[in-house]
């Protein structure tokens, strides 16, 4: 991947990896909270200030649900490989409770563009 995306540009110069992914989730009242560990690299030779939000499994969803999880700027450096742990915040779902997953993919957001990433 290094070799395919060393000097990339824009949101194709980033990638998370399956195996650095990590979210657990809580509900309380109308909010909830996500706190994450995600591996992220960025194999371009620019730093990239984007907005992140992970993606959950679909599966983990009734059918219809909706989960609006709110992005999180982040700066990454340029040609890094580096675990950040993030909190974001999104509506309750009707499900409740609580939990944890390796199952998930990225998002990632810039000028408007959007680029998602599923490993699963």
């Amino acid at each position: 991947m290094t070799l395919i995306h060393y000097n990339g540009s824009g949101l194709a110069a980033l990638d998370y990896s399956k195996n650095g992914y990590l979210c657990s989730y809580t509900e309380l009242d109308d909010i909830a909270s996500y706190a994450c560990k995600i591996k992220i690299y960025n194999y371009g030779n620019q730093t990239k200030t984007v907005q992140i939000k992970p993606i959950p499994k679909e599966g983990r969803l009734d059918p219809g649900e909706i989960i609006d999880i709110k992005y999180v700027l982040l700066t990454i450096p340029p040609r890094s490989e580096m675990t950040y742990s993030i909190s974001f915040e999104s509506n309750a779902t009707d499900t409740g409770g609580f939990g944890i997953g390796r199952d998930g993919g990225v998002s990632f957001k810039q000028d408007g563009k959007e680029r998602r990433v599923l490993w699963y």
